[in-house]
């Protein structure tokens, strides 16, 4: 399709601009088109385009032209097989279930949908844009696509909240945390291992769910195993399950294992920082092998199985110190993907609350809302249990206080920030009772460690005392965080 008389195409599509130039230039070279860059548009963001999204042309008539190869990745088609077959027959062929462009040259406007391939069961949001000539007339249409991640619309200051559609509202505004989402699409797209790690409430579940939930086992099983909530004794018929009479009070039936209950989707083994060495090896057998042998049986059994594990420890620290195996670490550690804590993503704490309010108040059927000066100290507050402390602690508001708006002081309360400070060489103070004083300090000194460390065995070290003394004090103190993920 070749338009005559234009010499200047201006598409303002943000940095997809820069995937244009790249993968189309020659072909819009050959129908007559030049294409002007918007100069807002810096390099660093056109990268970060490029790795997030793809992108796939077609001609005003519905035509396909061509795609990128980010489209490729993201969405297991390869673009030679399509290119000058019309988005009708893809329809019909059952490739997609809906599309972009079609609706865009009925509506004459821009669209955005979620869309299935239907081929591998991939699910993208694409975003079409129609570029006109000088006579108002649709020449090509020109689709961003992203990995299953979209914006909501609902935009709540500046920011707007992302879901991940199937699963939940992911509320994520910040770039480090849309780096760790974009991350884990890419990631589903393959069977590689993934290692998800990160302090205590930052979200791995939730990761490890998007690349199940975005992978071609999405219609398959997720199984979640916590490591470090099984006893050793019974880790290994848990996983691989047992066959009857495999030992004394086994079932008649025997039992089926995690590995089994997970075939044909993910298994994610949460805490795998807590395995015990008498497992390591026969998960590393496992992983290398995809075979397994339940516990009295003789003959091992194919586990057709996605691992994803998880852990707020630091693998590498482990296997220096002997705890574990390195031959398994990098069997695991294949595609390493980190979630910042909250309190290096700032960003993200307003919409966070947002969100849990107005979860929480559709929920309970109430009013409630902050005052900006107690928004501003949840805002500052450092999080130590990250994204699971913030919510309960909207929920403790939402639930304990009857008053419609919380303040400053209410927040304060409750996250300990009213405090009292000695200032000894001060004329005006009152002489505190010393086991009083000792107490408040202690009590500061683990909030503090807490918020450094991820398990509670660094925290105790960190502090010098013993893992059951720490918990026992954080009891005592009512300090409150969850070291699961």
């Amino acid at each position: 399709m070749r338009i005559h008389g234009i010499t200047a195409l201006t598409c303002l599509l943000g940095e997809g601009l820069v995937q244009l130039r790249t993968h189309f230039g020659a072909v819009l070279h050959k129908r007559g088109y030049t294409m002007t860059a918007n100069r807002t548009s810096g390099r660093d963001s056109a990268q970060k385009e490029e790795d997030t999204c793809g992108i796939w042309i077609t001609d005003g008539k519905g035509y396909n032209v061509g795609a990128s190869r980010s489209y490729e990745m993201l969405s297991g088609l390869e673009a030679s097989d399509f290119i000058g077959l019309h988005m009708s027959e893809m329809v019909k062929q059952k490739v997609l279930d809906q599309s972009v462009t079609l609706k865009i040259l009925t509506e004459k406007r821009p669209v955005t949908i979620p869309q299935t391939i239907l081929t591998n069961k991939r699910k993208l949001f694409a975003s079409g844009t129609p570029i006109y000539d000088q006579d108002g007339n649709i020449i090509l249409v020109v689709t961003r696509v992203s990995p299953g991640i979209g914006l909501s619309g609902k935009t709540i200051g500046n920011s707007k909240q992302i879901y991940i559609e199937g699963i939940d509202k992911v509320v994520a505004t910040s770039p480090a945390m849309q780096n760790v989402l974009a991350k884990g699409a890419r990631a589903a797209n393959f069977d590689s291992t993934v290692l998800i790690t990160g302090e205590s409430g930052v979200g791995k579940e939730v990761v490890a769910r998007l690349i199940h939930y975005l992978s071609r086992r999405s219609s398959g099983p997720f199984a979640r195993i916590n490591v470090g909530a099984i006893p050793e004794e019974l880790f290994e018929s848990e996983l691989f399950g047992y066959r009857a009479g495999a030992f004394t009070g086994a079932a008649h039936s025997g039992k089926k294992g995690l590995v089994q209950a997970a075939q044909g989707g993910t298994l994610f083994l949460d805490e795998i920082g807590e395995l015990p060495a008498s497992m390591q090896v026969k998960l590393l057998h496992l992983l290398q092998s995809g075979e397994y042998l339940p516990v009295g049986a003789v003959q091992p059994e194919f586990a057709d199985v996605r691992f994803i594990a998880a852990t707020n420890r630091n693998l590498r620290d482990l296997v220096t110190q002997g705890k574990f195996r390195e031959d398994l670490f990098y069997r695991l550690n294949v595609v390493p993907i980190n979630i910042p804590p909250l309190r290096q993503r700032v960003e993200d704490i307003d919409l966070l609350i947002n969100f849990f309010l107005e979860r929480l108040t559709s929920k309970y059927q109430v009013e409630k809302d902050f005052t900006p000066g107690a928004r501003s100290l949840l805002i500052d507050y450092k999080w130590p249990g990250n994204v699971r402390e913030l919510e309960n602690i909207v929920e403790r508001f939402v639930v304990l206080y009857p008053d419609a708006r919380i303040v400053k002081g209410m927040v304060e309360e409750e996250l300990g920030l009213a405090k009292e400070h000695l200032n000894l060489e001060s004329d005006n103070w009152e002489l505190p009772n010393l086991q009083q004083a000792v107490q408040k300090f202690e009590k500061e000194l683990i909030i503090k460690a807490l918020g450094n460390s991820g398990s509670p065995v660094e925290v105790a070290k960190t502090l010098g005392i013993h893992r059951t003394t720490l918990l026992r004090k954080m009891q005592k103190y009512q300090i409150y965080k969850n070291f699961d993920t």
